[in-house]
């Protein structure tokens, strides 16, 4: 992928990209705190409804309640991703900037290939775990890539794809029920959803920002700031 022209677009700071991405996934952890409550009181209700002990009015703000946060979940997650994508594709063209040397996406395809079936279960993760080595402040234009991985994306990514893959469960048994026991399960099966999501959008705003912290180190070091780029053909010494 690095036969072509190298791309000429200057360094630009990941950091506000960084800042965008870390409250965009901020909101929707808090949107997934609340979609979890929400569950655990319709499951409160459910249980209830044995007993004959839920209101008309009662359902119909669990329905509403529920609809609600399923909504607010659906937009900020779609927000997070959008950042997300937004920041690797500044991560991808400045470390171009920064003179780096073999480098295997360029940045369009550093982000194209979250968006490919099949091949997004792997190289969304290779996109990133070379972001991190190329990004390493203390290496060279060359020879980066035996720099050490970081072992918290891969164990993130894992985490990202498990996430999703057990989403697309949940949903279809919410689907699916229509006993009172159907309808519980379904529910019991979203509150694991949503602490996987707990746990997974911390990691990946965490990774996000060292990313971006990392890269701009590398900058300082080599004195580049805003609109500078280096001449692949100049020497690459700070």
């Amino acid at each position: 992928m690095t036969d072509k022209p190298r791309p000429k677009k200057p360094y630009l700071s990941p950091l506000g990209r960084t800042k965008l991405n870390a409250w965009a996934g901020a909101i929707a952890w808090v949107a997934v705190i609340l979609g979890l409550g929400g569950t655990l009181y319709e499951i409160n209700l459910l249980q209830r409804i044995r007993y004959d002990d839920v209101t008309m009015a009662e359902a119909e703000f669990s329905d509403q309640l529920q609809a609600g946060f399923a909504g607010l979940l659906v937009l900020t997650l779609f927000f997070w991703y959008l950042t997300l994508l937004m920041t690797v594709y500044r991560l991808n063209r400045n470390t171009w900037a920064l003179g780096v040397e073999e480098i295997r996406f360029r940045p369009g395809w550093s982000v194209g290939v979250w968006f490919i079936p099949f091949v997004n279960l792997v190289l969304p993760y290779m996109v990133l775990a070379e972001l991190w080595r190329a990004n390493n402040p203390t290496a060279e234009a060359t020879g980066w890539r035996r720099g050490p991985r970081n072992g918290l994306i891969l164990v993130w990514w894992l985490s990202l794809i498990f996430t999703l893959v057990f989403d697309q469960i949940v949903a279809e048994r919410m689907v699916e029920a229509e006993e009172l026991d159907e309808i519980l399960n379904a529910d019991y099966w979203t509150v694991v959803s949503d602490l996987l999501w707990i746990v997974t959008l911390p990691m990946a705003i965490l990774i996000v920002r060292r990313l971006g912290e990392r890269q701009q180190l590398k900058a300082d070091r080599l004195g580049i700031g805003d609109g500078d780029r280096i001449d692949p053909n100049a020497s690459q010494a700070p």
